[in-house]
């Protein structure tokens, strides 16, 4: 419930953006650190992978295959790696058509990029290697 342009009441849907800022603003709160968010995301990943390969569509696995390529092509420019390896694991928590754990992989994604990704080239081809 939000207030309209003319004082009035608008009623508007939560957005994942909305629901995943509150999230991470609680888990910043109770100081959660960046292990913390990496161990989850390797105990969720290989799930959000396997069910990703038995709903995936070929234009949701186009979509993810693209990240990778342009982190390839691209290895040396820091913030394209970070926006690619960053839609690379929301686009493959899409593609498992399963709201709630496109959700969760976007929650823990979003908590990554508030850490700031800051590598080099090397490490950008060795995500790519990895995602592949």
């Amino acid at each position: 419930l939000q207030s309209g342009r003319h004082g009035g009441a608008v009623v508007r849907s939560p957005g994942n953006t909305r629901v995943l800022s509150h999230i991470d603003t609680m888990l910043r709160l109770q100081s959660t650190g960046v292990r913390d968010v990496h161990q989850a995301q390797r105990l969720i990943e290989p799930l959000v992978v396997q069910l990703a390969i038995e709903r995936a569509r070929p234009a949701d696995l186009d979509a993810v295959r693209r990240t990778v390529e342009l982190i390839e092509e691209h290895p040396d420019d820091v913030e394209l790696v970070r926006t690619q390896s960053n839609l690379f694991h929301t686009l493959l928590g899409a593609a498992t058509h399963n709201n709630v754990i496109a959700m969760i992989a976007a929650l823990i994604r979003q908590i990554i990029v508030d850490f700031r990704y800051e590598g080099d080239s090397s490490e950008a081809l060795q995500i790519a290697r990895i995602h592949r």
